[in-house]
């Protein structure tokens, strides 16, 4: 409860009135939110460096305290795209598959975008068109 608090506390801090939590995990149908305050969470996200950090990891190993080695592998695809600098997944049954992702982009004023997706059937197929588009169908100027 503490958790919700604290998260309520930043939507507030973000200035984010069409958003609202209903649990921590963001599992809840309650939970709801725009397009535009969706990458304001986003992009909030992405500039905290800890979490930029984490949201990029493809992979990691680690061992346990018992001695057993462990492997984990994101099931975020594009997260092995070199294009892509870091992302978090979203799915609900819904709302479908959302995405946000921070990627470098040649051309643009700060070399990288924020790309957010909602109510995706295939998010992969969706932000991949986007990348190839950013980078043959769109001049930056």
């Amino acid at each position: 409860e503490n958790f919700l608090n604290l998260m309520r506390s930043k939507l507030i801090q973000l200035g984010l009135k069409e958003t609202s939590i209903a649990d921590p995990a963001g599992l809840s149908s309650q939970t709801k939110s725009s397009a535009r305050e969706f990458a304001k969470i986003a992009e909030a996200a992405f500039q905290n460096d800890f979490l930029k950090q984490i949201l990029a990891i493809p992979e990691y190993s680690f061992t346990s305290s018992s001695g057993n080695s462990h492997r984990l592998v994101s099931t975020n695809t594009l997260i092995f795209d070199p294009r892509v600098i870091a992302a978090k997944t979203g799915f609900l049954n819904e709302v479908g598959q959302n995405y946000a992702a921070l990627v470098n982009v040649e051309g643009t004023k700060e070399g990288r975008l924020l790309i957010v997706i909602m109510g995706s059937t295939d998010r992969v197929r969706d932000m991949k068109a986007l990348l190839n588009w950013l980078e043959k169908g769109f001049l930056w100027k």
